[in-house]
C-alpha cells in the first residue's frame, strides 16, 4: 500500500484541478452564450497528460487502472476537440462517437479503482453526445477517480475528511469543522441514514470537496485559493434556504445560476466566501434538508387540513336550539 501511495504522487490533486477547469469551461460558455472551443479543451488535456507523465511512469496494480483511466479521459478530450474544430457534420459525429467510446472505457477503468460508475450522461440517450454533456462526463469521471484514489490511499484522515498529500492545513481545518458539524447534527437526529452514510470530505491542495448527500451530484466545493464556494442541488427550496444561511451566518455573497452538468441543468449556488469555517459548518445543514423541509411543509398542510375540515364540519352541523337535548 505504501508503494502505491508513493507512486500516486499528486495525481488526485491534478485530477480535481482538471475537473474544476473543465466544469468552469462549460459554465463560462453557457453563461456567455457561446460554444465551447477545441483549443480550450486542449489546454486541460495537456494538463491531464502532464499529470499522467508525473505519476504513471511505472504503474502497477490498481494504480495501472487509474493511469489508464487518465489516458482514456485525455483521448476523449482529444476526440472532443476534433469535433469542435470540424466543419463537416459527418466528421463531427464520428469524433463525438469516438469521445463517447473513450468515455465508456474510462468509466470501466474508474470502476476498477473507485467501485462505482461515473458517466451520468449515459441515461440521456442520444443527448449524451452533445459536446457539453461529454465534457461534463469527462469531468465526472475524473472526479470519481480522484475520490476513489483519495479514499483508498489518503495521506491521513480527519473525521470524515480524507486528506491528500500536499493539502493546505487551512483547508484541512475547514473540512474538519464541517465533519464536526455533521456529527453534531446527526446526534440531534437531523439526517436520514442513507444520507449520513454517504457523507465524505476530500481535501486536495487548497480545495475542499464535500459529498453532502446520497443523491448523485449532491456536492459542495470550497476553494480557499479563489475564495469561492459552489453548492450543487436541484432542489430550489434547499438552494433558497442555503443561500440565506450562507449569507446571514457565514458572510458569503451568493448568486444562483443554472449550470448544465451530466445530469442536466442543475441550479448551482456560486458564493464569494466570507468566513470559510462558518461556510463549512453551514454546508452541513444541507444534508437531508429536503426531507426536513418536506416534513415541515407536510406538517403545516396537515394542520391546515385539520383546521379546514374541522371548520367545515361545524358549519354542516345544525345549530342547537335552546332546550334541545335537555333532560327533564
Amino acid at each position: 500500500m505504501a508503494r502505491v501511495a508513493e507512486g500516486l504522487g499528486d495525481l488526485p490533486r491534478a485530477l480535481f484541478e482538471v475537473e474544476a477547469g473543465l466544469r468552469e469551461l462549460v459554465t463560462g460558455a453557457q453563461l456567455g452564450g457561446r460554444p465551447l472551443r477545441g483549443e480550450e479543451l486542449d489546454e486541460w488535456r495537456t494538463r491531464l497528460l502532464l499529470a499522467h507523465f508525473r505519476s504513471c511512469a511505472s504503474p502497477f496494480g490498481d494504480l495501472e487502472a487509474a493511469c489508464n483511466a487518465v489516458l482514456a479521459s485525455a483521448r476523449a478530450l482529444t476526440a472532443l476537440s476534433g469535433a469542435l474544430g470540424s466543419r463537416s457534420e459527418r466528421d463531427r459525429a464520428s469524433y463525438l462517437d469516438l469521445a463517447d467510446w473513450w468515455l465508456d472505457e474510462a468509466e470501466r477503468l474508474v470502476g476498477e479503482v473507485a467501485g462505482r460508475p461515473c458517466r451520468w450522461g449515459r441515461r440521456l440517450g442520444e443527448e449524451r453526445l452533445r459536446p457539453s454533456m461529454l465534457v461534463n462526463d469527462v469531468a465526472a469521471c475524473l472526479h470519481v477517480l480522484a475520490q476513489g484514489l483519495a479514499e483508498r490511499w489518503p495521506e491521513r484522515r480527519e473525521g470524515r475528511c480524507l486528506v491528500a498529500r500536499g493539502a493546505s492545513e487551512e483547508a484541512v481545518g475547514v473540512c474538519r469543522e464541517w465533519s464536526r458539524a455533521v456529527e453534531l447534527l446527526d446526534d440531534r437526529g437531523m439526517y436520514e441514514d442513507d444520507d449520513y452514510s454517504a457523507l465524505a470530505g476530500y481535501v486536495v491542495g487548497g480545495r475542499v470537496q464535500l459529498r453532502v448527500g446520497s443523491a448523485a451530484g449532491h456536492l459542495a466545493e470550497i476553494d480557499l485559493e479563489k475564495g469561492e464556494l459552489r453548492y450543487y442541488d436541484a432542489d430550489k427550496e434547499v438552494n433558497a434556504a442555503m443561500k440565506r444561511v450562507l449569507e446571514s451566518y457565514a458572510g458569503a455573497r451568493c448568486r444562483l445560476v443554472s449550470v448544465e452538468v451530466a445530469e442536466g441543468a442543475v441550479p448551482t449556488l456560486v458564493c464569494e466566501l466570507g468566513d470559510p469555517v462558518r461556510a463549512a459548518r453551514a454546508v452541513a445543514l444541507a444534508t437531508s434538508m429536503d426531507i426536513r423541509i418536506g416534513q415541515r411543509v407536510g406538517a403545516v398542510i396537515d394542520e391546515r387540513k385539520r383546521e379546514c375540515i374541522g371548520g367545515r364540519l361545524t358549519e354542516l352541523l345544525p345549530r342547537a336550539r335552546p332546550g334541545v337535548g335537555a333532560k327533564g
